[in-house]
């Protein structure tokens, strides 16, 4: 299987997690001690990271359809009586995807410099 679409597959189905996760009722199992705010950044970076590796040419796209993602998912948690709409779940998402920007600028960099002293 071509490495680019197996990271789109692997990507879909990470946002599909996060989705369903963000929707049923009671916190995901294991995660009850984990800060909500955490989970939400975490899980932003990680889909910022398949994402920059699913769609390599669409890094600004990407970017958007991240934010809109996490706008969406607090727009349909208003609805449900169980869950609550948060901006700061949001501002949670939007700090993991500026964190893996920042790390992938780091990254990139740093292997930059280290290939052109050898």
């Amino acid at each position: 299987m071509h490495s680019g679409k197996f990271f789109r597959i692997i990507f879909w189905l990470a946002n599909t997690g996060i989705l369903v996760a963000a929707l049923i009722p009671s916190p995901v199992p294991g995660t009850e001690s984990i800060n909500d705010k955490i989970l939400h950044g975490v899980a932003f970076f990680v889909l910022s990271l398949l994402g920059s590796i699913a769609y390599k040419n669409s890094p600004v796209s990407l970017v958007l359809y991240l934010a809109v993602y996490g706008f969406l998912i607090e727009l349909i948690q208003y609805f449900l009586p169980y869950r609550t709409f948060a901006l700061s779940d949001l501002l949670a998402d939007i700090i993991g995807i500026i964190l893996f920007l920042l790390g992938k600028k780091v990254f990139y960099k740093s292997s930059f410099m280290n290939r052109s002293s050898e």
